[in-house]
């Protein structure tokens, strides 16, 4: 396939802001995403922006988004209040077109 016609991803660095003494799972985390990404952008736009974790901490997750939806993505993530019931913030550090680079500014 040629590179042109091929899925361009970005990668977006974030950092949880959780006032619960447990620390997330990330199954959890991943649920509370998806439902609140779903009722943000809505299943159209949930769709284009196919969301996923790539990697995932405690305090800090890097979810891959296309590169078309990543305005709607940057804008919706910090909207998000709570994942899966737990009182939750999430504060977008840093956005890249590779895993490599997103991990430096991980940490």
């Amino acid at each position: 396939m040629k590179s042109t016609l091929r899925e361009k991803w970005r990668y977006i660095t974030l950092k949880i802001h959780c006032q619960q003494q447990l620390p997330l799972t990330k199954d959890q985390f991943e649920k509370g995403l998806t439902n609140a990404l779903l009722k943000l952008v809505g299943e159209i736009g949930y769709a284009k922006m196919m969301p996923r974790t790539i990697t995932f901490d405690k305090d800090s997750a890097i979810v891959r988004v296309r590169r078309d939806s990543i305005d709607q993505a940057r804008s919706a993530l910090p909207l998000i209040s709570n994942l899966n019931g737990m009182p939750a913030h999430l504060q977008t550090t840093y956005t890249s077109g590779t895993i490599r680079k997103s991990k430096t500014k991980q940490d």
